[in-house]
C-alpha cells in the first residue's frame, strides 16, 4: 500500500487538531478516513 501524503495537504492540518480535540474528549469521528490511515 502506498501512503498518500494527506497531512501535508491544505486544510488537513485543522481537521489534525479537530481528531486530536475529539480524542482527548474521548469521542471518534472520522471525518476523513483517508487521513485516518496515518494517525
Amino acid at each position: 500500500m502506498e501512503k498518500k501524503p494527506t497531512f501535508e495537504r491544505e486544510g488537513s492540518r485543522r481537521n489534525v487538531a479537530v481528531v486530536v480535540a475529539l480524542r482527548e474528549d474521548g469521542v471518534f469521528i472520522p471525518m476523513n478516513l483517508d487521513e485516518w490511515l496515518w494517525l
